[in-house]
């Protein structure tokens, strides 16, 4: 009879994880395992369960906003406020 059992090695090499992540998991409580002799095992259903727990979300894209201007300089695109304030100024002046 086969028993449906994976040692840490093979449960990282099926989910393409390294065999320390798993480790950190089963020392978390997250993945459950237990001790036959000095091999850790891990139950076929609770690997599943533990890999299927979370599933992923898609990561919501930044914009980028405006460029940073550094201290001190001055906007020349059309219709800044600098531009308009000085546009004011010759006209009341």
């Amino acid at each position: 009879m086969i028993w449906p059992y994976l040692t840490v090695e093979q449960l990282a090499e099926i989910a393409q994880l390294s065999e320390k992540t798993v480790r950190r998991a089963i020392t978390r409580g997250e993945l459950h395992a237990f001790r036959c002799g000095t091999r850790v095992r891990i139950r076929e259903d609770e690997a599943r369960a533990w890999i299927e727990a979370e599933p992923a979300r898609a990561q919501p894209r930044s914009v980028p906003g405006p460029p940073r201007l550094s201290a001190g300089h001055r906007r020349t695109e059309q219709g800044s406020y600098l531009d308009l304030m000085e546009i004011d100024r010759k006209v009341a002046g």
